[in-house]
């Protein structure tokens, strides 16, 4: 597993980020980009879910980009998402709503 790879991703209010690690805990390749908050009236805050989950593939493509030749397979995962959130999907898991945080 020398060269094997480790990803966290932090999925926020405001951005994604997706950092790659290799086994030694060194940082191989970061990267973030931004959505907007949905905020049409006073104390509302949501976001749509599509843009969140198409920024998250396109961090981690980014991301993959910059990790050094020769690194390895990926070998983990984990995920960071921000509390209190809701998100109503039909039968097929498909967003009925936006993410109301």
């Amino acid at each position: 597993m020398a060269n094997d790879l480790f990803l966290g991703v932090d999925i926020g209010t405001s951005s994604v980020r997706a950092a790659f690690f290799v086994e030694s805990g060194n940082l191989a390749a970061m990267a973030q980009q931004e959505y907007p908050l949905i905020c049409t009236e006073n104390g509302m805050a949501e976001l749509d879910p599509e843009v969140v989950y198409s920024k998250l593939l396109d961090v981690v493509r980014d991301g993959l980009r910059q990790v050094p030749d020769g690194s390895g397979r990926l070998r983990a995962m984990g995920f960071s998402t921000q509390i209190h959130s809701f998100l109503a999907v039909d039968a097929s898991g498909r967003p009925l709503t936006n993410v109301l945080t």
